[in-house]
């Protein structure tokens, strides 16, 4: 289903209504020597066709008293069945809200209520570099990755699904059998850094040369009519993806070092931006500003989330004291964990976001301040956290450690995880972490494969399961389209470290039978 912008669709219509300069004049001199031509043929028939012109003139005439009388009537009357098209108002426009609400796409309930998923590799991303972001348009029609090459590209992920396009008999060798589909690549264009002019040098033949960056991060608007990439320079640029794809139409300069995570509000009128200079900065997508720094950071950021809406509010801690975790100081900390009429009685809107560190810290903020609202002291082992991700109902915080576990936080009780979820230690540093839409199931990716971990297993059996499909490398992004239907993992150590892959494979879930 191809989805359209109502300005777009204002502005074609006046374009058409236009006629070029000389037409008008043309027309009426081409009706005139028409009329000419046919004036004797109508003399001719004039005689024949005098009685029924008479009745053709009454039955205009009974028309025309029938129109006038619709004119007097009340306005909710019937309308007249002319199309027409007008200006869409404020009243009337699309965004980003209202658009998934026009459009939305929510998990099936049979995935909601499954116990274990049947997730299956069928797709495979080739690229030539490794993977170091992705994200799509709402409902998943437009895949983009961004790669170490400083390219950005566009899939149809609609058609790969479809099976539009196979692999060939030679990259299909080095995935399992049931990898058949080939992603369906439509576009790509550079990941430009802006340069001035003095800096500007072309090459022998006076030609632009761009200077590339490779995309750390990526955000794409919920129609894909633009995205915001991260640049390793600090900067970041917003791009136009539907009209003129490539051009740069915006660029925000505020970070010192490169631009590791970006996330869009829900309205996408403002974005979160995470570097690796120890700050994460709010900014103001109608004006280009930064609303926002937020600099108490420990290390350089590793990941930014909002917290799902209807997740318990934490309000901003002035005082940077662990204590309070719901803005009162009267009262002590346990009692406020504690009090679930409290905790229930103050939910989050959409204000609210965890940052990650590779120094090991899950912290939570809040846009409508610059204090922190929860800090952890991080985990006693080495400390490293290169992802983190919200339970579906806002309450909880998975983080992946170095060690091989995956720490649990609640974040109505204490800022010291919950528990520790454990993988074999031979199975490497947990790199990504993704919540699944039944609320007990957890997507873990490490170096050496997937593992989907039940939250509710009893300690009797195995907790996860391994997830067909081999990477060979360290696995550094996945994204989870919000049918909860299609799973894409990317190969790559996101500028951290070394990956050596330059696989994305794309998984379909379903309930296991």
């Amino acid at each position: 289903m191809e989805l359209y912008n109502e300005d777009d669709l204002f502005e074609d219509a006046e374009d058409d209504n236009e006629e070029p300069d000389g037409v008008a004049d043309a027309s009426e001199e081409q009706a005139g020597d028409v009329m000419a031509e046919n004036s004797d043929d109508e003399m001719e028939m004039g005689e024949d066709d005098d009685e029924d012109d008479d009745d053709e003139e009454d039955d205009d005439g009974e028309a025309g008293q029938e129109e006038v009388g619709d004119a007097e009537e009340p306005e909710d009357s019937a309308p007249i069945d002319i199309p027409t098209l007008k200006a869409p108002t404020e009243e009337i426009e699309v965004t980003a809200t209202k658009f998934r609400d026009r459009y939305p796409v929510k998990p099936d309930q049979s995935l909601l209520d499954a116990k274990v998923y049947d997730v299956v590799p069928t797709m495979a991303f080739v690229h030539g570099c490794s993977v170091f972001s992705m994200d799509a348009s709402w409902g998943g029609k437009w895949f983009f990755t961004g790669g170490e090459d400083g390219f950005i590209r566009r899939y149809n992920l609609a058609d790969t699904v479809n099976g539009k396009q196979t692999l060939t008999v030679g990259q299909r060798h080095a995935f399992s059998d049931s990898v058949t589909k080939a992603g369906v690549l439509t576009s790509y264009f550079e990941n430009e850094q802006p340069l001035p002019k003095l800096e500007y040098k072309p090459d022998a033949e006076n030609n632009y040369m761009p200077k590339l960056s490779p995309v750390f991060s990526l955000a794409v608007q919920s129609e894909a009519l633009w995205l915001c990439s991260g640049l390793q320079s600090g900067g970041i640029s917003i791009v136009s993806t539907r009209y003129g794809e490539g051009n740069i139409i915006a660029y925000l300069d505020g970070h010192k070092n490169t631009v590791s995570e970006l996330r869009l509000s829900g309205q996408e009128t403002h974005l979160l931006s995470g570097s690796w200079d120890k700050t994460v900065k709010y900014w103001d997508l109608e004006g280009g500003k930064v609303v926002h720094t937020y600099s108490n950071m420990n290390g350089q950021v590793s990941t930014i989330a909002w917290q799902p809406v209807g997740g318990p509010l934490l309000q901003p801690d002035d005082d940077k004291s662990m204590g309070s975790l719901f803005g009162s100081d009267e009262e002590p900390a346990e009692e406020a964990g504690n009090n679930e009429e409290t905790t229930t009685a103050k939910e989050n809107t959409g204000s609210s976001f965890l940052s990650t560190t590779m120094t090991g810290h899950v912290d939570v903020w809040d846009t409508r301040s610059t204090s922190v609202c929860l800090q952890t002291a991080g985990s006693t082992a080495p400390p490293w956290c290169m992802s983190a991700c919200w339970s579906v109902d806002g309450k909880l915080i998975y983080a992946g450690r170095r060690n091989s576990t995956v720490e649990e936080y609640d974040v109505r009780k204490a800022s010291t995880p919950v528990r520790s979820l454990k993988f074999p230690q031979i199975s490497g540093a947990v790199t990504c972490v993704l919540a699944m839409p039944n609320g007990r199931g957890l997507m873990c990716a490490s170096s050496d494969n997937v593992r989907l971990y039940d939250l509710q297993a009893s300690d009797k059996r195995t907790p996860f399961v391994l997830v067909p499909g081999y990477h060979g490398s360290l696995i550094g992004r996945m994204y989870l389209d919000p049918s909860g239907r299609y799973l894409i993992t990317a190969s790559g150590g996101r500028g951290w470290l070394e990956s050596g892959g330059d696989v994305v494979l794309g998984y379909e879930i379903s309930r296991e039978s």
